[in-house]
């Protein structure tokens, strides 16, 4: 059972939407302010709006909307077998490379529970009849993109690359996993929490009822 959902309604006509699995992290000051620093160095760098950034588990494309509550099962029993996550971001980097980048990331310190959950996210999924994706996993927190096309790396990205290359950007809390609806607009992806499944912990302690101390004095 999810903490929260908002699936799509059943329909007499399957459509398909966009989706992915992730959940959120709160980039903390030291985070915001490179962001900031990336967001003046022109239009070939696109930064997220949103105050809390991604850090996806599994992209699973376009999927047809009366399987999203099947996914949103094995995103809620997958989780469960898990416990909260506490790790912390360090390191910038690009994707491809730095000649030509088009994703701007930060790594994980300790990525090993969350690629053991990753892991059996892509297992389940694939049971269920998901392709597994035959790239390794690499975790990471996409903080910008970039058009390539508009010509060679920005000097000040490199020079943020070399500055922050090993900076530690604070710790963070996995409390919960979301399936997310990604639409793709003029101004960038728009992602929108269809379903949120909490760890174990947070859930018994959701169900564990407040007491007060009703004794008079």
């Amino acid at each position: 059972m999810s903490i929260s959902s908002q699936l799509p309604k059943s329909k007499s006509m399957s459509m398909t939407i966009r989706t992915f699995i992730a959940f959120d992290v709160d980039p903390g000051p030291r985070l915001r302010h490179v962001i900031d620093q990336l967001n003046q160095i022109g239009p070939s760098v696109r930064i997220s709006d949103s105050p809390k950034l991604h850090l996806t588990l599994k992209f699973l494309g376009e999927t047809h909307d009366d399987t999203v509550s099947e996914v949103a099962h094995i995103v809620d029993e997958v989780v469960l077998e898990f416990t909260r996550i506490d790790s912390a971001m360090a390191g910038l980097g690009v994707f491809p490379d730095r000649k030509k980048p088009t994703v701007v990331w930060v790594g994980i310190q300790d990525p090993r529970p969350v690629v053991a959950l990753q892991q059996q996210l892509e297992r389940r999924l694939e049971v269920a009849g998901w392709k597994p994706d035959p790239r390794t996993y690499r975790p990471h927190v996409t903080v910008a993109r970039l058009n390539a096309r508009r010509g060679p790396t920005p000097g000040a990205l490199l020079e943020l690359l070399d500055r922050h290359a090993a900076t530690d950007f604070g710790s963070f809390h996995i409390d919960q996993v979301a399936l997310y609806q990604s639409e793709l607009t003029s101004q960038g992806a728009s992602h929108t929490a269809l379903h949120r499944s909490a760890f174990h912990e947070m859930r018994l302690a959701e169900r564990s009822p407040h007491q007060e101390n009703t004794t008079g004095s």
